[in-house]
Protein backbone atom coordinates (compact mmCIF):
# COMPACT_ATOMS: atom_id res chain seq x y z
CA UNK A 1 0.00 0.00 0.00
CA UNK A 2 1.47 3.34 -1.04
CA UNK A 3 2.15 6.06 1.48
CA UNK A 4 -0.31 8.66 0.16
CA UNK A 5 -3.15 6.13 0.30
CA UNK A 6 -2.33 5.33 3.92
CA UNK A 7 -2.38 9.01 4.84
CA UNK A 8 -5.87 9.28 3.33
CA UNK A 9 -6.88 6.11 5.20
CA UNK A 10 -5.74 7.56 8.53
CA UNK A 11 -7.79 10.70 8.03
CA UNK A 12 -10.84 8.73 6.87
CA UNK A 13 -10.74 6.32 9.81
CA UNK A 14 -10.45 9.20 12.26
CA UNK A 15 -13.55 10.85 10.81
CA UNK A 16 -15.83 7.85 10.53
CA UNK A 17 -14.88 5.77 13.58
CA UNK A 18 -17.83 5.51 15.94
CA UNK A 19 -17.49 7.76 18.97
CA UNK A 20 -14.73 9.95 17.53
CA UNK A 21 -16.28 13.37 17.10
CA UNK A 22 -14.87 16.58 15.69
CA UNK A 23 -13.87 17.87 19.12
CA UNK A 24 -11.76 14.83 19.95
CA UNK A 25 -10.17 14.94 16.51
CA UNK A 26 -9.34 18.62 16.94
CA UNK A 27 -7.83 17.89 20.35
CA UNK A 28 -5.62 15.28 18.76
CA UNK A 29 -4.44 17.71 16.09
CA UNK A 30 -3.76 20.30 18.79
CA UNK A 31 -1.42 17.75 20.36
CA UNK A 32 0.61 17.49 17.17
CA UNK A 33 4.30 17.60 18.05
CA UNK A 34 7.48 17.08 16.14
CA UNK A 35 11.05 18.03 15.51
CA UNK A 36 13.31 19.35 12.78
CA UNK A 37 16.84 18.00 12.62
CA UNK A 38 19.76 19.38 10.62
CA UNK A 39 23.01 17.43 10.53
CA UNK A 40 26.30 17.69 8.67
CA UNK A 41 29.04 15.04 8.63
CA UNK A 42 32.59 15.05 7.34
CA UNK A 43 34.43 11.79 6.55
CA UNK A 44 38.13 11.27 5.87
CA UNK A 45 39.19 7.90 4.41
CA UNK A 46 42.71 6.54 3.97
CA UNK A 47 44.46 6.45 0.60
CA UNK A 48 44.16 2.66 0.41
CA UNK A 49 40.41 2.76 1.07
CA UNK A 50 38.15 1.28 -1.58
CA UNK A 51 36.59 4.75 -1.78
CA UNK A 52 39.87 6.07 -3.19
CA UNK A 53 39.32 4.02 -6.37
CA UNK A 54 35.87 5.55 -6.90
CA UNK A 55 36.02 9.12 -5.66
CA UNK A 56 37.78 11.51 -3.30
CA UNK A 57 38.80 10.27 0.16
CA UNK A 58 37.36 13.38 1.85
CA UNK A 59 33.58 13.14 1.73
CA UNK A 60 30.62 14.92 3.29
CA UNK A 61 26.94 14.38 3.89
CA UNK A 62 24.13 16.71 4.97
CA UNK A 63 20.80 15.64 6.45
CA UNK A 64 17.49 17.47 6.84
CA UNK A 65 14.87 15.54 8.76
CA UNK A 66 11.30 16.48 9.71
CA UNK A 67 9.26 14.29 12.07
CA UNK A 68 5.60 14.95 12.90
CA UNK A 69 3.99 12.97 15.74
CA UNK A 70 0.35 12.63 16.70
CA UNK A 71 -1.97 10.23 18.48
CA UNK A 72 -5.72 9.76 18.77
CA UNK A 73 -7.22 8.22 21.94
CA UNK A 74 -10.69 6.90 22.63
CA UNK A 75 -11.51 4.82 25.71
CA UNK A 76 -9.15 1.83 25.64
CA UNK A 77 -8.07 2.43 22.05
CA UNK A 78 -5.30 4.62 20.66
CA UNK A 79 -3.72 5.28 17.28
CA UNK A 80 -0.18 6.62 16.87
CA UNK A 81 1.39 8.07 13.74
CA UNK A 82 4.89 9.44 13.10
CA UNK A 83 5.38 11.01 9.69
CA UNK A 84 8.99 11.53 8.58
CA UNK A 85 10.35 13.59 5.69
CA UNK A 86 14.04 12.97 5.12
CA UNK A 87 16.53 14.49 2.70
CA UNK A 88 20.20 13.50 2.49
CA UNK A 89 22.77 14.96 0.11
CA UNK A 90 26.52 15.04 -0.33
CA UNK A 91 29.52 13.37 -1.90
CA UNK A 92 29.18 10.36 0.43
CA UNK A 93 25.78 9.55 -1.09
CA UNK A 94 27.33 9.35 -4.54
CA UNK A 95 30.29 7.33 -3.26
CA UNK A 96 28.02 4.78 -1.56
CA UNK A 97 25.96 4.42 -4.73
CA UNK A 98 29.14 3.72 -6.68
CA UNK A 99 30.37 1.31 -4.02
CA UNK A 100 27.15 -0.72 -3.92
CA UNK A 101 27.49 -1.37 -7.63
CA UNK A 102 31.16 -2.31 -7.37
CA UNK A 103 31.50 -4.48 -4.27
CA UNK A 104 29.14 -7.22 -3.13
CA UNK A 105 28.63 -6.08 0.44
CA UNK A 106 25.76 -7.00 2.74
CA UNK A 107 23.27 -4.18 3.18
CA UNK A 108 20.09 -3.85 5.24
CA UNK A 109 16.96 -4.95 3.40
CA UNK A 110 14.35 -2.19 3.61
CA UNK A 111 11.85 -3.85 1.28
CA UNK A 112 11.01 -6.85 3.46
CA UNK A 113 8.44 -5.17 5.71
CA UNK A 114 4.78 -6.17 5.58
CA UNK A 115 3.61 -2.70 4.49
CA UNK A 116 5.18 -0.31 2.01
CA UNK A 117 5.07 2.91 4.03
CA UNK A 118 7.94 4.74 2.31
CA UNK A 119 8.14 6.62 -0.94
CA UNK A 120 11.12 8.23 -2.66
CA UNK A 121 10.21 11.76 -3.69
CA UNK A 122 13.30 12.50 -5.74
CA UNK A 123 16.80 11.14 -6.20
CA UNK A 124 20.04 11.93 -7.99
CA UNK A 125 23.66 10.76 -7.91
CA UNK A 126 24.39 12.63 -4.67
CA UNK A 127 20.89 13.39 -3.42
CA UNK A 128 17.84 11.52 -2.12
CA UNK A 129 14.58 12.64 -0.57
CA UNK A 130 11.86 10.38 0.78
CA UNK A 131 8.96 10.34 3.20
CA UNK A 132 7.71 7.52 5.38
CA UNK A 133 5.43 6.53 8.24
CA UNK A 134 8.02 5.45 10.81
CA UNK A 135 5.33 4.76 13.44
CA UNK A 136 1.85 3.66 12.42
CA UNK A 137 0.02 1.46 14.90
CA UNK A 138 -3.16 1.02 16.89
CA UNK A 139 -3.13 -0.12 20.50
CA UNK A 140 -5.64 -1.52 22.95
CA UNK A 141 -5.18 -1.51 26.72
CA UNK A 142 -7.55 -3.11 29.20
CA UNK A 143 -6.74 -4.04 32.77
CA UNK A 144 -3.57 -6.18 32.50
CA UNK A 145 -3.62 -6.64 28.73
CA UNK A 146 -1.86 -4.50 26.12
CA UNK A 147 -2.01 -5.09 22.36
CA UNK A 148 -0.29 -3.18 19.54
CA UNK A 149 -0.66 -3.77 15.83
CA UNK A 150 1.29 -1.98 13.11
CA UNK A 151 4.67 -0.30 12.66
CA UNK A 152 6.22 0.22 16.07
CA UNK A 153 9.53 0.04 17.91
CA UNK A 154 10.46 -2.55 20.54
CA UNK A 155 13.71 -3.05 22.46
CA UNK A 156 14.66 -6.18 24.39
CA UNK A 157 17.76 -7.12 26.32
CA UNK A 158 20.30 -5.75 28.77
CA UNK A 159 23.04 -4.61 26.39
CA UNK A 160 24.31 -1.03 26.62
CA UNK A 161 26.62 -0.99 23.58
CA UNK A 162 26.05 -4.45 22.06
CA UNK A 163 22.52 -5.90 22.12
CA UNK A 164 22.41 -9.62 21.22
CA UNK A 165 18.95 -10.14 22.75
CA UNK A 166 17.44 -7.25 20.76
CA UNK A 167 16.46 -9.12 17.59
CA UNK A 168 14.42 -6.39 15.90
CA UNK A 169 16.26 -3.37 14.46
CA UNK A 170 18.86 -2.86 17.21
CA UNK A 171 21.10 0.21 17.16
CA UNK A 172 24.66 -0.38 15.97
CA UNK A 173 27.38 0.13 18.64
CA UNK A 174 28.75 3.17 16.76
CA UNK A 175 25.37 4.84 16.09
CA UNK A 176 25.64 8.62 16.48
CA UNK A 177 21.88 9.23 16.63
CA UNK A 178 19.70 6.96 18.77
CA UNK A 179 16.68 9.27 19.08
CA UNK A 180 14.32 6.89 17.30
CA UNK A 181 14.67 3.21 16.66
CA UNK A 182 13.48 2.28 13.14
CA UNK A 183 9.92 0.99 13.20
CA UNK A 184 9.03 -2.65 12.48
CA UNK A 185 5.68 -4.01 11.27
CA UNK A 186 4.53 -6.40 13.99
CA UNK A 187 1.78 -7.69 16.24
CA UNK A 188 2.71 -7.28 19.90
CA UNK A 189 0.85 -8.27 23.06
CA UNK A 190 1.71 -8.16 26.76
CA UNK A 191 0.05 -9.51 29.88
CA UNK A 192 0.98 -7.99 33.24
CA UNK A 193 0.82 -10.08 36.42
CA UNK A 194 -0.03 -8.76 39.88
CA UNK A 195 3.57 -9.30 40.95
CA UNK A 196 4.84 -6.86 38.30
CA UNK A 197 6.17 -9.64 36.10
CA UNK A 198 4.88 -9.91 32.54
CA UNK A 199 4.78 -12.14 29.52
CA UNK A 200 4.90 -10.77 25.97
CA UNK A 201 4.37 -12.25 22.54
CA UNK A 202 5.01 -10.89 19.06
CA UNK A 203 4.84 -11.76 15.38
CA UNK A 204 6.96 -9.98 12.74
CA UNK A 205 5.83 -10.92 9.22
CA UNK A 206 8.39 -10.25 6.47
CA UNK A 207 8.58 -10.51 2.71
CA UNK A 208 11.19 -12.20 0.59
CA UNK A 209 13.30 -9.36 -0.85
CA UNK A 210 13.47 -11.08 -4.25
CA UNK A 211 9.87 -12.28 -4.69
CA UNK A 212 8.07 -9.71 -2.48
CA UNK A 213 6.04 -12.59 -1.04
CA UNK A 214 5.40 -13.16 2.66
CA UNK A 215 7.44 -16.13 3.84
CA UNK A 216 7.67 -17.87 7.21
CA UNK A 217 11.42 -18.36 6.71
CA UNK A 218 11.82 -14.59 6.55
CA UNK A 219 9.49 -13.85 9.48
CA UNK A 220 9.83 -14.03 13.24
CA UNK A 221 7.69 -15.13 16.17
CA UNK A 222 8.84 -14.68 19.75
CA UNK A 223 7.73 -14.90 23.35
CA UNK A 224 9.44 -13.41 26.42
CA UNK A 225 8.79 -13.84 30.12
CA UNK A 226 10.06 -11.14 32.48
CA UNK A 227 10.25 -11.85 36.21
CA UNK A 228 10.93 -9.28 38.92
CA UNK A 229 12.51 -10.78 42.04
CA UNK A 230 13.49 -9.02 45.25
CA UNK A 231 17.12 -8.44 44.25
CA UNK A 232 17.19 -9.32 40.57
CA UNK A 233 15.26 -9.34 37.31
CA UNK A 234 15.28 -12.18 34.78
CA UNK A 235 14.12 -12.63 31.19
CA UNK A 236 13.49 -15.81 29.24
CA UNK A 237 13.18 -15.66 25.44
CA UNK A 238 12.05 -18.27 22.91
CA UNK A 239 11.85 -17.28 19.24
CA UNK A 240 11.78 -18.53 15.68
CA UNK A 241 13.76 -15.88 13.81
CA UNK A 242 14.40 -16.05 10.05
CA UNK A 243 13.90 -19.82 10.24
CA UNK A 244 16.33 -20.33 13.15
CA UNK A 245 15.43 -21.31 16.71
CA UNK A 246 16.63 -18.69 19.22
CA UNK A 247 16.74 -18.99 22.99
CA UNK A 248 17.79 -16.24 25.37
CA UNK A 249 18.27 -15.65 29.06
CA UNK A 250 18.84 -12.29 30.73
CA UNK A 251 19.47 -11.33 34.33
CA UNK A 252 20.23 -8.08 36.14
CA UNK A 253 20.66 -6.89 39.69
CA UNK A 254 22.24 -4.34 42.01
CA UNK A 255 25.77 -4.51 43.43
CA UNK A 256 28.02 -1.90 45.08
CA UNK A 257 25.55 0.94 44.38
CA UNK A 258 25.56 0.05 40.69
CA UNK A 259 23.68 -2.24 38.29
CA UNK A 260 25.03 -5.32 36.54
CA UNK A 261 23.31 -6.97 33.60
CA UNK A 262 23.88 -9.99 31.40
CA UNK A 263 22.29 -11.70 28.37
CA UNK A 264 23.12 -15.01 26.76
CA UNK A 265 21.58 -15.82 23.37
CA UNK A 266 21.87 -19.10 21.44
CA UNK A 267 20.92 -19.46 17.77
CA UNK A 268 20.36 -23.00 16.46
CA UNK A 269 21.20 -22.96 12.74
CA UNK A 270 19.86 -25.24 10.00
CA UNK A 271 23.24 -26.99 9.69
CA UNK A 272 22.87 -28.30 13.25
CA UNK A 273 25.46 -25.86 14.60
CA UNK A 274 24.81 -23.42 17.44
CA UNK A 275 26.10 -19.88 17.78
CA UNK A 276 26.04 -18.39 21.27
CA UNK A 277 26.51 -14.70 22.06
CA UNK A 278 27.00 -13.20 25.49
CA UNK A 279 27.03 -9.72 27.00
CA UNK A 280 27.92 -8.64 30.55
CA UNK A 281 28.00 -5.04 31.74
CA UNK A 282 28.15 -2.92 34.87
CA UNK A 283 27.15 0.73 35.29
CA UNK A 284 27.37 3.13 38.17
CA UNK A 285 26.94 6.84 38.92
CA UNK A 286 29.20 8.93 41.15
CA UNK A 287 30.42 12.46 41.79
CA UNK A 288 33.99 13.54 41.06
CA UNK A 289 35.37 17.08 41.15
CA UNK A 290 31.82 18.40 41.51
CA UNK A 291 30.84 16.62 38.26
CA UNK A 292 28.06 14.04 38.03
CA UNK A 293 29.43 11.01 36.15
CA UNK A 294 27.64 7.92 34.90
CA UNK A 295 30.09 5.25 33.74
CA UNK A 296 29.85 1.73 32.40
CA UNK A 297 31.95 -1.18 31.18
CA UNK A 298 30.75 -4.02 28.94
CA UNK A 299 32.13 -7.26 27.57
CA UNK A 300 30.54 -8.79 24.48
CA UNK A 301 31.18 -12.14 22.85
CA UNK A 302 29.88 -12.36 19.29
CA UNK A 303 29.05 -15.99 18.58
CA UNK A 304 29.06 -15.32 14.83
CA UNK A 305 32.34 -13.37 14.76
CA UNK A 306 35.90 -14.35 13.90
CA UNK A 307 38.47 -14.90 16.65
CA UNK A 308 41.36 -14.43 14.21
CA UNK A 309 43.59 -11.38 14.34
CA UNK A 310 43.85 -11.16 10.55
CA UNK A 311 41.00 -11.84 8.14
CA UNK A 312 39.37 -10.22 5.10
CA UNK A 313 35.80 -9.46 4.07
CA UNK A 314 35.80 -12.49 1.79
CA UNK A 315 36.69 -14.71 4.78
CA UNK A 316 33.48 -13.94 6.67
CA UNK A 317 31.27 -16.97 7.27
CA UNK A 318 27.79 -17.21 5.75
CA UNK A 319 25.91 -17.01 9.07
CA UNK A 320 27.69 -13.77 9.98
CA UNK A 321 26.96 -12.24 6.56
CA UNK A 322 23.29 -13.14 7.03
CA UNK A 323 23.15 -11.33 10.39
CA UNK A 324 24.98 -8.33 8.93
CA UNK A 325 22.39 -8.22 6.14
CA UNK A 326 19.55 -8.37 8.65
CA UNK A 327 21.18 -5.62 10.75
CA UNK A 328 21.16 -7.88 13.80
CA UNK A 329 24.98 -7.97 14.07
CA UNK A 330 27.25 -5.07 13.12
CA UNK A 331 30.75 -6.30 13.94
CA UNK A 332 32.92 -9.07 12.53
CA UNK A 333 35.14 -9.98 15.51
CA UNK A 334 34.54 -12.38 18.39
CA UNK A 335 35.38 -10.53 21.63
CA UNK A 336 34.83 -6.86 22.51
CA UNK A 337 35.35 -4.63 25.53
CA UNK A 338 33.58 -1.27 25.78
CA UNK A 339 34.16 1.52 28.30
CA UNK A 340 31.97 4.60 28.30
CA UNK A 341 30.66 7.45 30.41
CA UNK A 342 28.30 10.39 30.49
CA UNK A 343 29.86 13.43 32.18
CA UNK A 344 27.63 16.32 33.25
CA UNK A 345 30.07 19.14 32.56
CA UNK A 346 27.40 21.73 33.35
CA UNK A 347 23.64 21.64 33.79
CA UNK A 348 23.31 22.22 30.05
CA UNK A 349 26.37 20.40 28.66
CA UNK A 350 26.96 16.64 28.70
CA UNK A 351 30.03 14.89 27.28
CA UNK A 352 29.90 11.17 26.40
CA UNK A 353 33.12 9.33 25.48
CA UNK A 354 33.01 5.66 24.40
CA UNK A 355 35.90 3.32 23.60
CA UNK A 356 35.21 -0.01 21.87
CA UNK A 357 38.09 -2.49 21.60
CA UNK A 358 38.26 -5.64 19.48
CA UNK A 359 40.16 -7.95 21.83
CA UNK A 360 41.11 -10.35 19.02
CA UNK A 361 42.87 -8.02 16.58
CA UNK A 362 43.59 -5.20 19.11
CA UNK A 363 41.88 -2.51 17.00
CA UNK A 364 39.85 0.22 18.70
CA UNK A 365 37.07 2.68 17.95
CA UNK A 366 36.76 5.95 19.86
CA UNK A 367 33.53 7.96 19.87
CA UNK A 368 33.04 11.29 21.60
CA UNK A 369 29.76 13.21 21.73
CA UNK A 370 28.87 16.53 23.34
CA UNK A 371 25.23 17.53 23.87
CA UNK A 372 24.34 21.13 24.66
CA UNK A 373 20.77 22.07 25.59
CA UNK A 374 20.82 25.49 23.95
CA UNK A 375 17.22 26.30 24.92
CA UNK A 376 14.03 24.66 26.09
CA UNK A 377 13.19 23.63 22.52
CA UNK A 378 16.61 23.24 20.90
CA UNK A 379 19.66 21.03 21.25
CA UNK A 380 23.13 21.13 19.73
CA UNK A 381 25.26 17.99 19.36
CA UNK A 382 28.85 17.63 18.23
CA UNK A 383 31.05 14.58 17.96
CA UNK A 384 33.77 12.64 16.26
CA UNK A 385 34.60 9.00 15.59
CA UNK A 386 38.06 7.61 14.87
CA UNK A 387 39.31 4.05 14.47
CA UNK A 388 42.81 2.73 15.09
CA UNK A 389 44.75 -0.51 14.76
CA UNK A 390 47.16 -2.41 12.58
CA UNK A 391 46.51 -2.57 8.84
CA UNK A 392 43.75 -5.05 8.04
CA UNK A 393 42.14 -5.02 11.48
CA UNK A 394 38.43 -4.33 11.98
CA UNK A 395 38.46 -0.72 13.19
CA UNK A 396 41.43 0.20 11.02
CA UNK A 397 39.73 -1.34 7.99
CA UNK A 398 39.31 -4.90 6.73
CA UNK A 399 40.90 -5.83 3.42
CA UNK A 400 38.30 -6.74 0.78
CA UNK A 401 40.13 -9.96 -0.12
CA UNK A 402 43.61 -11.43 0.29
CA UNK A 403 46.30 -9.25 -1.32
CA UNK A 404 43.71 -6.94 -2.90
CA UNK A 405 45.37 -3.86 -1.40
CA UNK A 406 41.92 -2.30 -0.91
CA UNK A 407 40.37 -1.77 2.51
CA UNK A 408 36.89 -0.96 3.76
CA UNK A 409 38.29 1.29 6.42
CA UNK A 410 36.67 3.15 9.28
CA UNK A 411 36.81 6.85 8.40
CA UNK A 412 37.63 9.68 10.72
CA UNK A 413 34.25 11.34 11.19
CA UNK A 414 33.19 14.75 12.45
CA UNK A 415 29.55 15.74 12.80
CA UNK A 416 27.33 18.50 14.08
CA UNK A 417 23.56 18.26 14.63
CA UNK A 418 20.92 20.83 15.53
CA UNK A 419 17.45 19.76 16.66
CA UNK A 420 14.40 21.96 17.17
CA UNK A 421 11.42 20.49 19.04
CA UNK A 422 7.87 21.80 18.75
Amino acid sequence: MKLHRLIILIASCALVTKGINANSLAASLDNLTGEIKVQHQFFSYSNNSIYSTLTDTNLNQSLLDLRLKSSLNHNNWAATVHYQLNTVAGTLVKANNLLSGTLALPSPQDNTQLFDLSHTLSTDDNYESQHTLDRFFISYNYDKLAIKLGRQALSWGNGLVFRPLDLFNPFSPDAIDTSYKPGTDMFYSQWLFDSGSDISFLIVPRRNASTNQLESEESSIAGKWQYFGVDYQTNLLLAQDYGDLVTGFGISGAIDEGIWRSDIVSVFLDNDSTKTSFVLNYEKSWNWLTKNIHGYIEYFRNGFGSSQSNYTLSDLNASLITRLTHSQVFNTGRDYLSIGANIEQTALLNISPLLIANLNDKSMLLLLQAIYSSSQNTRLEFGFTVGSGNTGTEFSGLQTSTNSGLFLDTPEQLYARFTYYF
